[in-house]
């Protein structure tokens, strides 16, 4: 290598990088810092959550009344000694605070709509929209009576919310019960066939 360069090893290209000018790994540095754990992403993050809360809690509470959900950016280590930086989302309800992934798939689908719609309400805030339509595309993992709950969720959202239309997409029968208007699309020859069905 040439005196004023140095070897230097990029671990999100998985390779090294021979002729970097020594003037410039500190600067390589402090930027891998400034984007790393702790960083400008993580003091991003930590200004959201309480208004991803506050957002996120409001809609949660229409949906199932009595629920709470939070989310937390810090967890102790297993061994107890200090914190690592995590983003745990927690619901409580009258049996106790539990981790997402341990909820009934309605109560998932319920919080993870929550969740989704309080952050993009925060961004269209911020951008100086409205967000007037949700599309949801074939939701996965839900049994009927997940479906069922789903449905009714929605119907919620868009009777009693700020949403002017909901779209679903999807296979199952009950979730169409759910809706105002049903369009079935179906395959003629070589071209789909889109017809209101209810």
């Amino acid at each position: 290598l040439a005196p004023n360069f140095a070897k230097f090893w990029l671990p999100d290209a998985f390779e090294f990088v021979e002729e970097i000018p020594k003037t410039a790994v500190g600067k390589i540095r402090k930027t891998a810092q400034a984007f790393g754990d702790g960083g400008i992403p993580s003091r991003v993050i930590e200004t959201v959550i309480p208004e991803l809360e506050t957002e996120a809690q409001r809609i949660l509470e229409t949906l199932i009344p009595g629920a709470t959900v939070s989310v937390r950016t810090e967890r102790a280590k297993k061994d107890g000694k200090g914190v690592i930086s995590a983003l745990d989302i927690l619901y409580r309800d009258e049996f106790g605070e539990r981790d997402v992934r341990m909820l009934s798939g309605g109560e998932r689908m319920a919080t993870s709509l929550a969740l989704s719609l309080g952050l993009s309400r925060i961004v269209a805030r911020r951008a100086g929209a409205r967000i007037a339509s949700l599309a949801i595309d074939e939701p996965d993992g839900l049994d009927e009576t997940d479906r069922r709950a789903l449905g009714q969720i929605l119907r919620v959202l868009a009777h009693e919310g700020d949403l002017a239309r909901v779209l679903v997409i999807s296979h199952h029968a009950d979730l169409a019960e759910a809706g105002d208007a049903v369009y079935q699309v179906s395959k003629r020859g070589r071209r789909s066939v889109v017809e209101l069905v209810s």
